[in-house]
């Protein structure tokens, strides 16, 4: 048997969104979150990682995709939030996060 008290968190990385009249029509689009590198990450070639606020707190960024657009959201999390959300999909965080006063 496992340890009931054990905490397990889950993490948010994705979300999809639906616009149309039924599940049939319609289009669908997601936003996905992809970390930032820590400072120890060799950057691949061609990929340019900019500074911002949201991901300087959160750790992440979110990108907009949708066929064959990926656009990384300036408004972070904060822009994801706005949307109504057809699926979620979370994963298992390897310990605790470090939640911000602000958000409790």
């Amino acid at each position: 048997m496992g340890d009931c008290n054990k905490q397990i968190w889950y993490g948010l990385y994705a979300v999809v969104i639906h616009h149309g009249k039924t599940i049939e029509h319609g289009h669908y689009y997601t936003y996905v979150k992809r970390r930032r590198p820590s400072a120890n990450v060799e950057i691949p070639p061609g990929e340019i990682w900019e500074y911002d606020q949201a991901a300087a707190t959160s750790g992440a960024w979110w990108f907009y995709t949708s066929d064959c657009t990926i656009i990384r959201c300036n408004g972070g999390f904060r822009e994801v939030k706005k949307e109504k959300a057809y699926m979620l999909f979370y994963e298992l965080l390897p310990k605790i996060p470090k939640i911000p006063t602000s958000m409790i």
